[in-house]
């Protein structure tokens, strides 16, 4: 998967997981994602 596509999907699962939220909502829904995809991005939008 090509870097776009991979911004593509967190940015998608940022806003939907923090839609509304403050900034710090934002990076948190961030890196609540990046532990899920075990910090690797080819699973991110696995």
């Amino acid at each position: 998967m090509n870097t776009a596509n991979t911004l593509l999907c967190l940015a998608l699962n940022i806003h939907h997981a923090s839609r509304g939220a403050p900034e710090n909502g934002q990076i948190t829904a961030t890196i609540v994602t990046m532990s899920l995809a075990g910090w690797q991005t080819e699973y991110i939008c696995k």
